[in-house]
């Protein structure tokens, strides 16, 4: 649907109370989406049709959500411009952009606001991909100081961008991907009948699948033999992975499934594993795991995403960055007695506090203010 058809279809000059704009929102947004609907607030969410590069494509639905077409490229992908945004943006009484400096839709409804004497919040990463360093921030920071408020996806990236600017609200929207009502269905077993190990997430280079597979197939000897490694996730590495399966002998003991959202069938796996191996950088996967009460293996130096914070001692074993053996140490460490992980309070602790009923506070606080 392009700019033009969805101003065709929708009123442009309603003024609602809060106007999101997002350049992606990828079904594991479903969730938060489906909290802001509920909540009865009068928002709208403007969103496009992928990210830059990275996968992330627009396939959440709901009654609030507006897509806006497709968003333009430029300057060789280095920046983009999202159709659809900019009247509604205005007219909105209050708006959060995308703490994105390569997003020039975000900046000219930044500047026309402040122009009009209005403020605007933004919400996304605190810090480039690239680290917290001033050199690799210093548009982002030009952004982050313009906006009236900002929300960030963890407690750390919030203490982090109040320390830089004490005088302006800083909000964490935790990451989160399902309800405590959704997470509630689902107990937490105990290791013993839990045999398994699991990888989820895209299938791409920056994840590392392959050295994790490597890892599975040094361990395998010293685990139990019925142990299985769930591989849940697509991407281009989708066919490298089966390959080194089939060379490997392993078809009896690896299972990949490809894509898989749904949480009744994600379930079931994880409830059937011991551990999440994540040989590569942490993302949402983390949290993932935590709610069913699984703990999470995972490199110590990688460029990891703000879930990284809900890692510590109690719930996750580090090893060394793109080392297959230290992978595989942390492997065979999960099948050693005794146990050293609180399966159930991990739960807890993730379910209460990464949930989507708490992800949505920040933005019906804003909605709130009418």
């Amino acid at each position: 649907m392009t700019g033009d058809r969805v101003r065709a279809h929708s009123p442009v000059r309603r003024r609602r109370d809060l106007v999101v704009t997002q350049l992606a929102m990828p079904s594991y947004r479903q969730e938060f989406v489906r909290a802001l609907e509920l909540s009865g607030e009068d928002i709208l969410l403007l969103v496009g049709d992928a990210q830059f590069g990275d996968g992330v494509v627009t396939d959440v639905a709901s009654p609030i959500v507006l897509r806006t077409g497709r968003n333009r490229y430029l300057a060789g992908r280095r920046a983009v411009w999202q159709h659809g945004c900019l009247v509604r943006g205005f007219l909105a009484r209050n708006l959060v952009i995308e703490i994105n400096p390569r997003n020039l839709t975000s900046w000219l409804l930044l500047i026309g606001r402040l122009l009009t004497l209005r403020g605007t919040a933004a919400w996304g990463h605190a810090h480039s991909r690239r680290g917290p360093r001033p050199e690799h921030n210093r548009i982002r920071r030009v952004m982050e100081s313009l906006c009236s408020e900002l929300i960030t996806y963890t407690e750390t990236e919030a203490a982090e961008l109040q320390a830089l600017f004490p005088r302006k609200n800083v909000m964490p929207a935790r990451n989160s991907l399902y309800s405590i009502e959704q997470m509630s269905r689902f107990e937490v077993g105990e290791p013993a009948d839990r045999p398994d190990l699991v990888m989820i997430g895209r299938l791409v280079p920056e994840k590392k699948p392959l050295l994790g597979l490597e890892a599975f197939e040094r361990a395998r000897a010293a685990l139990p033999a019925d142990t299985v490694l769930h591989i849940v996730g697509s991407g281009p590495m989708e066919g490298a992975i089966a390959d080194r399966v089939a060379m490997a002998g392993l078809d009896a003991q690896v299972r990949c499934y490809g894509w898989v959202s749904d949480l009744d069938q994600l379930a079931p796996i994880f409830q059937r594993c011991r551990g999440l191996l994540a040989p590569g950088y942490i993302g949402l996967n983390a949290t993932q795991a935590l709610y069913f009460g699984v703990p999470v293996l995972y490199p110590r130096d990688d460029p990891h995403a703000p879930e990284i914070e809900a890692l510590d001692t109690s719930n996750s074993i580090v090893f060394e960055t793109d080392d297959a053996a230290g992978c595989c140490e942390a492997i065979m460490s999960l099948y050693r007695e005794p146990w050293s992980f609180d399966c159930a309070q991990m739960a807890r602790l993730a379910r209460s506090k990464y949930s989507a009923d708490r992800m949505v506070e920040p933005f019906l606080a804003l909605a709130r203010r009418g």
